[in-house]
């Protein structure tokens, strides 16, 4: 709750290979990101950032990309998504 108020963009993909146990960073600076699909050719990551209401494709080879800049290697699909208040 705290990462939407403060509107902090802490959030990260991560990426592991089994075969090698590393991990890299895909993308960085998303404010809430929850949810993630890969597409059918497993090229595109789709990642919902709720935190500004948008949804990104980013490429599932991309490394340490800022999404605080756009890019060929992410793009906003969608933007300003309908939002729900709650108290």
């Amino acid at each position: 709750m705290l990462d939407i108020l403060e509107q902090s963009a802490s959030g990260r993909v991560l990426a592991f290979d089994p075969r090698t146990g590393t991990i890299r960073v895909v993308a960085h600076g998303l404010s809430f990101a929850n949810g993630i699909a890969l597409s059918a050719n497993a090229q595109t990551l789709f990642v919902n950032e709720t935190g500004r209401y948008r949804i990104w494709k980013i490429d599932a080879r991309a490394s340490d990309v800022d999404v605080a800049r756009e890019s060929a290697e992410a793009q906003v699909l969608v933007d300003n998504l309908p939002a729900t208040r709650t108290i």
